[in-house]
């Protein structure tokens, strides 16, 4: 059906829980090592810890553990359910992180762009920028990297059903 867009992000999005992810795992591996290397020498070594650092290193391990798995559920999660779709009728979003799609008609777009950022003679990278009358801003590049030719489809697709004229602009790389 022509006319109908659907943005997904990008699979990097799916990189953002790694690194809570990697704390957890260092953490709990790390400690069990210990455990396992030094047996009833490990309570030694914690109580020289808490000497050492001045505080309560077991409980701060604990907490830090706990922060990671709620972090990672988080950063697994919320991007998960990051979108654009483009239909003949409506705008529908939810942003990065967002929780609530968002909604608005063609009368509802204040202003549509396609900003071309030329990075060398070789690349230029194109973004479409959709400003509604609510105030609120979407770009391309918040959900998904557009190819050129296809960002330039939905520019002109965005345009013709929204009645506004498309503004260009162009931005070279310093």
């Amino acid at each position: 059906m022509a006319g109908v867009y659907v943005l997904a992000p990008s699979w990097g999005i799916c990189l953002f829980p790694s690194l809570p992810l990697g704390i957890t795992t260092a953490l709990v591996i790390g400690t069990l090592s210990m455990k396992l290397i030094l047996k009833e020498r490990f309570q030694e070594m914690e109580c020289y810890a808490h000497l050492r650092m001045g505080f309560n290193v077991t409980a701060f391990n604990k907490y830090f553990l706990y922060m990671s798995i709620l972090l990672s559920i988080v950063f697994t999660f919320l991007p998960l359910n990051t979108y654009m779709v483009i239909t003949e009728h409506e705008v529908r979003f939810n942003p990065l992180l967002g929780l609530t799609e968002k909604v608005y008609s063609y009368s509802d777009i204040r202003e549509v762009q396609e900003h071309h950022y030329i990075k060398n003679r070789f690349k230029t990278d194109i973004t479409v920028k959709l400003e509604f009358n609510d105030g609120r801003e979407w770009k391309s590049g918040d959900t998904q990297e557009l190819p050129k030719e296809k960002a330039v489809e939905i520019a002109k697709f965005l345009s013709r059903q929204s009645g506004i004229e498309l503004k260009r602009t162009e931005r070279r790389r310093k």
